[in-house]
């Protein structure tokens, strides 16, 4: 299988404006085994890319060119594809791939401790002694003393 050049001559033999696809899609353009994928979206409603002479002349496989992407495409694709394979085995072969890390790039961040201080619960021996609150004692009173009264004299009748 060869890749098909975009040619007037090619366009000249190709035959997708007679296949169903290309006209119940109303797809513009044409020659897409050489240029990919047309622009519009394609609904399978048949494909005649087999009876084509370009099919033949280019020994093609496949159908439905209108609906996949150019071939460049898929070479890039299966390149890039290549290249990761590439840096894996050669991650692998290295040892870089499976291999723990010598040493962090980053630093772990300490957990937070909480310093928890206990509050300490008063024991008996460490409660002071109530002070006692002095009580007033009752001074001793005097014996009451008599006040001298003059003898009661006697005074005339008013009449």
């Amino acid at each position: 299988m060869t890749k098909v050049p975009d040619t007037s001559e090619n366009m000249k033999l190709c035959i997708c404006a007679t296949c169903p696809t290309y006209k119940k899609s109303e797809l513009t353009g044409g020659l897409f085994c050489a240029k990919g994928k047309a622009k519009e979206k394609a609904a399978k409603e048949g494909c005649v890319c087999a009876k084509c002479p370009i099919y033949a002349k280019y020994d093609l496989k496949g159908s439905y060119f209108c609906r996949k992407p150019a071939k460049l495409l898929w070479w890039i694709l299966g390149l890039v594809i290549l290249i990761i394979i590439a840096v894996i085995v050669g991650l692998i072969v290295s040892g870089s791939l499976f291999a723990p890390p010598t040493e962090s790039i980053i630093e772990p961040t300490p957990t937070p401790t909480i310093e928890v201080t206990p509050t300490p619960t008063p024991t008996p021996a460490l409660i002071p002694a109530p002070t006692p609150t002095p009580t007033p004692t009752p001074s001793p009173t005097p014996p009451p003393t008599e006040i001298p009264t003059a003898p009661p004299s006697e005074t005339p009748p008013v009449a």
